[in-house]
């Protein structure tokens, strides 16, 4: 398999919307330094396991804020 080397305006394309993200809150510190040590630690490739929070965290911020609608109205 031949070695791919991602070109200077791809890495700071993805260096710009890593950090937009961050600022923005959409991603956090701690992720991204767990991400950084998985990848550097595996040989392969690597899931992106964060996706894998949104359903339960979409499910988690719907019930909430529905039980809170509810408290509020009575």
């Amino acid at each position: 398999m031949e070695s791919l080397r991602a070109a200077d305006a791809d890495r700071h394309d993805i260096a710009e919307r890593l950090k937009t993200a961050l600022d923005e809150g959409r991603l956090s510190l701690g992720v991204l330094v767990v991400w950084a040590l998985v990848t550097a630690t595996v040989d392969g490739a690597v899931h992106p396991w964060p996706v894998w929070l949104l359903v339960p965290g979409a499910a988690l911020a719907v019930t909430t804020v529905g039980v809170q609608t509810i408290r509020r109205r009575r």
